[in-house]
């Protein structure tokens, strides 16, 4: 406890304070950074508000540089917690969604070359899926709708899966966990039946319900 009472001279602003107002550092003979926290604060934000050029430009250079990895890393997440990030998102994505609508249009507009290429090659990957969908779609919709169905609530599911196709670069759909035209049962076009798979996902599980 004693050590507690010990005290440093910032450099920044020159007052002698505890220890334990000062950020380790490993570097320096004494384990302590050589300002306080509260001017290390200060210092770092003067720093990025006269250098944004410099910091934009280099945390650009070392996205494009880890792209690849980074993409596969949030596929990868996301699949792993979809169970628990899906609603956060949900939750998230309502008390922000005219920002984040913004920015997504913002994306867009600066991407529409790379998204209409990834759309593209989605299409032409699964044009039978695409065609059947177009036909039976409305219809079966508009027969499985039930009347107290949220109809903002399902908008949702696929602003949020719009979301993640512009984000992660790959194609994403709004599924019905029960089928709306299955073999053996038929789901209701619902919030509450609705949910969040990669393309890939979907079209491997068909028409498909599993209990």
């Amino acid at each position: 406890m004693a050590e507690l009472k010990i005290k440093k001279t910032c450099s920044s602003c020159e007052i002698k304070k505890l220890i334990t107002e000062f950020y380790k550092n490993k570097s320096r003979s004494d384990g302590l950074a050589h300002a306080c926290k509260e001017c290390d604060k200060a210092l770092k934000k003067d720093f990025n508000l006269n250098n944004k050029k410099t910091i934009s430009e280099r945390n650009r250079k070392q996205y494009l540089t880890n792209i690849d990895a980074r993409k596969l890393y949030s596929k990868e997440y996301f699949h792993k917690n979809k169970a628990t990030i899906t609603p956060k998102m949900r939750e998230y994505y309502y008390e922000n969604q005219n920002k984040l609508l913004d920015h997504a249009n913002k994306y867009r507009s600066k991407n529409k070359k790379n998204i209409a290429l990834t759309s593209k090659k989605w299409r032409e990957l699964n044009k039978d899926h695409i065609r059947l969908n177009n036909i039976k779609r409305k219809e079966i919709i508009k027969n499985a709708m039930p009347k107290w169905a949220d109809p903002d609530a399902i908008k949702m599911f696929y602003r949020i899966a719009r979301f993640l196709r512009d984000k992660l670069g790959e194609d994403y759909h709004v599924d019905h966990i029960v089928p709306l035209h299955g073999d053996n049962v038929c789901g209701f076009h619902c919030e509450s039946n609705l949910q969040i798979l990669s393309a890939g996902e979907n079209l491997a599980k068909g028409n498909k319900y599993y209990d």
